[in-house]
């Protein structure tokens, strides 16, 4: 989707403490700086963006408090780091958490085995959905209980236990949008209709 924006500010002139502190306030239903937190957020545009081009109803339905909600989900750390999480509609929601695709695939490509990985939600009875982890392998790698349990093990020693992917699958390519990202919407389709 093509954006507008106004004004040329520098992402500096923003900071990343104004984006949460405000961001909370319109999380909360007010329009108002109140304190800083630390907690995960959808990134919102306030003066910077100003529509989603050619497309009102788009930019419309987005718009709350005078702010644009993108539908970028981001954390912001102690030390006032934003670090992006994935689009809101890719999020895993999983026993009350919310987790980000690209951290868990981050983690899996460390991993030699690992050519390309496409993270995607799993419905799950228990949890309401669990992280899947959808493997391209390296060329000469194969697929393995062993292989699956190390690449579980690596990712729960470099990310918090409850993103460890509970379900993993190996495919020979995944789906690619036409800029040559993962086509996440796609690769869960696919697992739905399989």
């Amino acid at each position: 989707m093509n954006f507008r924006f106004c004004g040329n500010r520098p992402a500096t002139e923003c900071g990343t403490s104004t984006w949460l502190r405000e961001r909370s306030a319109v999380r909360q239903g007010r329009h108002e700086q109140h304190r800083e937190v630390e907690c995960q957020g959808e990134e919102c545009a306030g003066a910077q963006m100003i529509e989603y081009w050619g497309k009102p109803d788009a930019t419309a339905a987005r718009v709350r408090h005078g702010w644009i909600m993108t539908g970028d989900q981001a954390v912001r750390d102690a030390e006032g780091y934003i670090r992006y999480l994935g689009r809101d509609d890719d999020m895993v929601s999983g026993a009350g958490y919310r987790i980000g695709p690209a951290e868990v695939e981050e983690s899996l490509l460390r991993h030699p085995a690992v050519c390309d990985v496409g993270v995607i939600p799993a419905p799950d009875e228990a949890r309401g959905e669990v992280v899947k982890a959808v493997i391209v392998l390296a060329v000469g790698c194969h697929a393995s209980e062993a292989l699956t349990t190390e690449l579980q093990q690596q990712v729960k020693t470099q990310l918090a236990a409850y993103k460890n992917p509970r379900i993993i699958e190996f495919m020979d390519e995944l789906p690619k949008t036409t800029k040559g990202k993962i086509n996440r919407k796609q690769l869960a389709a696919e697992a739905r209709d399989a």
